[in-house]
């Protein structure tokens, strides 16, 4: 009984199914996303990285981040409504935070230029001198960032190769399970 129970279990996975929201069918995937099949949510990744397939393109992206995310804040600061004063004191604790542990409005208001992440806050803890628009730190976190944006692209890339075997070899088991079936009735 239990081996039949295991049979009916490794079925009925085999017929698993999921619809995906971007191509809007039916499709037996979806081990990579929920919502997506996995062609899709590969093809949804890469256009979502695009901005960090080539460290030209990180660098030039995050720098216009850097300055949309000041600019914001400058208007926060000087926002008259409480809500801008509330979502000023939030971005005020995150940067007083252990790993950053500057003050929001001392580095604005002086140096007007923020650190590019916690580990450049922290050198310029150390070294004073040590100035976000001159240390190399936005290189640095750009070359992070597109590695890591690569290697997400990679590992998927795989994963979609991998199920894709899979499925295959699912096929084949359900072509020979109908055989079966089929010279059985014979």
């Amino acid at each position: 009984m239990k081996g039949n129970w295991k049979e009916l279990i490794k079925e009925k996975n085999l017929f698993k199914t999921s619809y995906c929201l971007d191509c809007q069918q039916v499709k037996s995937c979806g081990k990579l996303n929920l919502e997506y099949c996995c062609s899709c949510f590969y093809q949804n990744q890469q256009e979502k990285w695009t901005d960090y397939l080539t460290a030209e393109k990180a660098l030039s992206h995050e720098s216009q981040q850097r300055k949309e995310h000041q600019r914001d804040l400058y208007q926060l600061a000087k926002g008259k409504t409480i809500e801008n004063r509330m979502e000023f004191a939030d971005w005020k604790k995150f940067y007083q935070q252990k790993s950053w542990g500057i003050n929001l409005e001392e580095w604005l208001r002086e140096k007007r230029v923020l650190p590019i992440d916690s580990q450049c806050a922290k050198q310029w803890r150390k070294d004073q001198e040590h100035l976000p628009e001159k240390c190399g730190c936005l290189e640095r976190k750009v070359q992070e960032l597109h590695q890591y944006f690569t290697n997400c692209l990679e590992r998927d890339k795989e994963k979609l190769k991998r199920i894709a075997y899979e499925e295959g070899l699912k096929m084949v088991e359900v072509l020979e399970r109908a055989l079966e079936c089929y010279d059985e009735g014979r």
